[in-house]
């Protein structure tokens, strides 16, 4: 009897070698989460900002003539001074992140001023463990911590987006762990200026980042008070200071992001964030790239298209394993297929989960399996 072997190839790892950019033909009308977020987005770029380029380019100019040492804590007192209560940090914990939480504590704003976090669900053990010796070192009682909206854990998002989406759709994964759930947190906190630790000495995007800029698509102020800084002066700081580190540093870890896009770098020679991301020509995950509304309702469609056929997918595992299909992913691909009938028979079906046809052909395979 001929064995039937259906093949369930998780995520995206077929549409990133045939077409990456496909859209699938699925009625938008009835996702409406997706054209929330859009809305939120269209709402606050319609904000005018409170500065202009010209007005940035002058506080840059004044700021650069400060010794290098001193500009963190004159950008911090200057921001507050401009922002009160709409200004916030946002870190990952990392080194300059850690650093700039101390500065802000030193000034005494820091039970006034939220410290915000993105939690892409994909973190590193050690970076979810630094989080909380980060609350216990500097008394915070609370950090705002935002993720998608659509789950709470990694093993809940793949079940929505599959389990390779950073590698399949990076953009995407991006735009969903990432760039939504930022915009909604400074939309939530109604910052009109937010802290980041990006440094020009990281390289790439940032070789030529200013201490204060205006991000085009909001008009929120971007305040980078370590942007003169070197690595080694971010180290140094730390140390002097005693404040909490991620052991991954240790392990050669230069700069730390998700577990499935982050690696040691090889040496000194390397730059600091060449583990990020290794052989994607890339440097940036989204959250600090010029956006374009266009472009972030293009990736909210896509991520609406994506949950819908994970979902019909849920209901397609079930009906082929009550037929007795074998269920095939990436993982199990070589043990079953290519090692597991090697003197029999056997009918493969390959297929997207956000494939109409695909979708469309279900039937007519279980009919067959029957």
């Amino acid at each position: 009897m001929m064995g039937c072997l259906g093949i369930f190839i998780l995520g995206f790892l077929f549409c990133r070698y045939f077409d990456s950019f496909w859209i699938p033909d699925i009625d938008h009308t009835n996702h409406n989460r997706g054209f929330q977020q859009r809305s939120i987005l269209k709402n606050t770029l319609k904000q005018k900002p409170k500065f202009s380029n010209d007005m940035i380019s002058q506080i840059n100019s004044q700021m650069e003539t400060l010794p290098v040492e001193e500009q963190p804590i004159e950008i911090l007192k200057w921001a507050n001074t401009h922002f009160k209560h709409q200004l916030g940090q946002v870190t990952s914990f990392g080194v300059s992140g850690i650093a700039i939480t101390h500065m802000i504590a030193s000034l005494g704003l820091l039970q006034q001023l939220p410290i915000l976090t993105i939690d892409t669900l994909h973190l590193f053990p050690e970076t979810y463990a630094l989080v909380e010796h980060v609350k216990e070192h500097f008394k915070l009682e609370h950090i705002q911590v935002y993720r998608t909206k659509d789950a709470s854990s990694r093993h809940e998002f793949e079940s929505r987006y599959g389990p390779a989406l950073w590698r399949g759709d990076p953009a995407l994964y991006d735009y969903v762990t990432k760039v939504e759930p930022l915009q909604r947190a400074l939309d939530d906190l109604d910052l009109a200026a937010w802290i980041t630790g990006r440094r020009r000495s990281q390289g790439g995007e940032r070789t030529n980042l200013p201490l204060v800029e205006l991000d085009p698509a909001d008009g929120r102020v971007k305040v980078n008070p370590l942007a003169n800084w070197d690595r080694g002066m971010v180290w140094g700081y730390v140390q002097r200071h005693g404040l909490p580190r991620n052991p991954l540093a240790d392990q050669g870890y230069a700069s730390v992001g998700d577990v499935v896009s982050t690696s040691p770098v090889q040496g000194p020679e390397e730059a600091e964030r060449a583990g990020r991301w290794r052989g994607q020509n890339r440097t940036e995950c989204g959250i600090h790239l010029p956006s374009r509304l266009r472009d972030l309702d293009q990736l909210a469609r896509r991520a609406d298209e994506i949950r819908a056929a994970y979902l019909w997918e849920a209901g397609a595992r079930a009906r082929a394993h009550a037929l007795g299909v074998v269920q095939v992913t990436e993982e199990n691909f070589e043990e079953v297929v290519i090692r597991g009938y090697p003197d029999r028979p056997f009918l493969l079906e390959v297929y997207l989960p956000y494939c109409s046809h695909c979708q469309n052909f279900d039937p007519t395979f279980a009919a067959l399996v029957r």
